[in-house]
């Protein structure tokens, strides 16, 4: 494991492994149109990772990373 990693986790932990969600179940559900299950799940899970890696940062990328996530199947 890289140091910077190590420290990343212990000096920002918030802004790096759980950073505060862009947007929740309810929003994706209501937005995308889509119906409760494990699909919602999948999704929040890819914009966590995206956000956490620096790839998203707003509400509106989240909602457009999931959206084409989902249209992908």
């Amino acid at each position: 494991v890289s140091h910077a990693l190590l420290d990343a986790y212990f000096t920002a932990f918030a802004e790096t492994v759980r950073p505060t969600p862009l947007v929740d179940g309810r929003r994706l559900m209501r937005d995308l149109g889509i119906p409760a299950g494990p699909t919602i799940g999948r999704l929040l899970r890819l914009i966590e990772e995206s956000q956490a890696a620096g790839e998203i940062t707003t509400a509106a990328e989240a909602l457009a990373l999931a959206r084409a996530a989902y249209e992908a199947g």
